[in-house]
């Protein structure tokens, strides 16, 4: 069954029965890792430690690494940087370190006596709750795609939280709890380093997304969005992400944004922009574009990355089913 689905509904998803982190974990040991939402909502922030100082790790499904710290970070903490090279973001070109991470915690889940880390150049433009001491705090890390995948665990923006399956648990063991309560699943691509893509169907052919939970934008490469006949609007609008800033956006609506054939969204705003196609993209498909927070927040989605799988809980699936009428807009504010 395919839901059609309208996001102007989302005032009135208030309250719900138990989620799947509830009744899966209620069985079964899973950590919680409780994270830190920024004030829109959108960007998840976790705490953990490196060598007994506090490190705060933005939640990236989209980067392919496991742990980076920001060059600020690793500079106040002393840490001895080796010369990789340059990655490339959103914004542009990065020059890239490594550097060595000694007793590393993240929650009470995952404890390491020695990590490998990136260093990379951070925004730190994204604003959380402020410190005991009234200083902003900002992201001075990244967990990045590959993390996730290699602990299975579960990002779940219904529950504002991370989790992660302990030694006892049966694989599949939350995708089949949320399968119980009537969520609407749908398939992701698994990639070698960890990022996951999901099938779009738009203007009757199939692409990739990227899913990424810090991408604070939708977006769609430009020569997508020609090849398909999307109207181009001007946005007088900044794009912060790995590598600085990127002026000049256009913005664009997709009519009908069917995502893995599971969920129709009759109309989709999608940030018109080149993105750079991260290592490890699937042969013979067509990388098309991201599905960034604003869109998996909005929907309350979970990523499961011990079966890559998105979960959109039932709530939605019954107002989906209750509304007939296709929305002048999505994503309104």
């Amino acid at each position: 069954m395919i839901f059609k689905f309208a996001l102007t509904l989302m005032g009135a998803f208030a309250t719900h029965s138990l989620s799947p982190a509830e009744n899966a974990t209620g069985r079964f040991p899973f950590h919680s890792i409780p994270v830190m939402m920024d004030a829109s909502g959108k960007f998840m922030l976790t705490q953990a430690s490196a060598g007994g100082e506090p490190l705060h790790l933005l939640i990236d499904s989209g980067a392919h690494l496991e742990i980076s710290v920001s060059k600020e970070w690793a500079k106040a903490h002393g840490l001895e940087m080796k010369k990789l090279g340059d990655s490339v973001g959103i914004a542009g070109k990065n020059e890239t370190f490594t550097t060595t991470l000694s007793d590393i915690e993240i929650g009470e889940a995952f404890k390491f006596p020695e990590l490998t880390a990136y260093v990379i150049d951070l925004p730190g433009k994204i604003r959380f709750e402020p410190n005991a001491d009234g200083t902003p705090q900002v992201e001075e890390g990244l967990l990045g795609g590959t993390f996730l995948m290699k602990s299975n665990s579960i990002v779940s923006y219904l529950d504002k939280r991370m989790l992660a399956p302990g030694p006892k648990v049966p694989a599949g063991a939350y995708l089949r709890a949320a399968q119980a309560k009537g969520s609407i699943i749908a398939p992701l691509v698994k990639t070698s380093t960890g990022a996951p893509y999901v099938e779009v169907q738009l203007g009757g052919k199939n692409w990739l997304f990227l899913v990424d939970t810090a991408a604070g934008s939708n977006i769609i490469l430009p020569e997508i969005a020609e090849e398909l006949g999307l109207k181009a609007l001007e946005l007088e609008q900044k794009v912060t992400g790995v590598g600085g800033e990127t002026t000049g956006t256009k913005v664009t609506f997709a009519e009908n944004f069917e995502i893995a054939g599971k969920l129709v969204l009759p109309k989709m705003d999608l940030l018109i922009m080149p993105c750079p196609k991260l290592p490890g993209f699937p042969e013979g498909k067509r990388f098309a574009g991201i599905i960034g927070n604003p869109l998996l927040s909005q929907l309350q989605a979970e990523i499961d990355f011990g079966t890559y799988h998105l979960i959109f809980p039932p709530f939605i699936v019954r107002k989906a089913e209750s509304h007939t009428e296709v929305p002048e807009g999505l994503l309104e504010e």
